[in-house]
């Protein structure tokens, strides 16, 4: 798969600083994702950020760490993607995962057809900039479909 790791090296340009941090987090995600044999698995990148950011989230940061670890938990979050959008938002109490209730998910799927197989998505404070966000995951994921179509 190097032609993916070429592929993607040149994605995050054409973003501003805030959201090219966000872009390059997921693509390092999904790279080692794609390198790695298939399976249902949950690829973090960028966790350190959240400790950084602590003071963003009205609740303490430990609990939304600890939602982080459980592998089962986020991939159910993560496969949960809405069919009539291509990003899919949710917001404080909409995400139903202990310990993310202080958080905003922001999701979309990703494959070889117009039917998602996987997902990739950025877990951040209620308060972030969203449009930006939501451009970031959609385009990686847009991405990261047409490489795995040979595109």
């Amino acid at each position: 798969f190097a032609f993916v790791s070429d592929a993607l090296k040149d994605l995050d340009e054409g973003f501003d600083a805030g959201d090219k941090r966000l872009v390059q987090a997921v693509m390092a995600a999904v790279l080692e994702a794609v390198t790695e044999r298939i399976e249902e698995r949950v690829v973090l990148g960028g966790t350190a950020h959240l400790a950084r950011y602590q003071q963003s989230f009205p609740m303490a940061i430990q609990p939304v760490l600890e939602a982080l670890e459980e592998q089962v938990v986020l991939l159910r979050l993560l496969g949960e993607l809405s069919i009539e959008s291509p990003v899919t938002v949710r917001i404080g109490e909409e995400n139903d995962v202990h310990g993310l209730e202080s958080t905003s998910v922001v999701t979309a799927g990703y494959g070889r057809s117009d039917q998602p197989v996987a997902s990739l998505g950025i877990v951040g404070p209620t308060h972030m900039d969203y449009v930006g966000t939501m451009s970031a995951v959609h385009a990686v994921a847009q991405y990261v479909s047409k490489i795995l179509k040979g595109q």
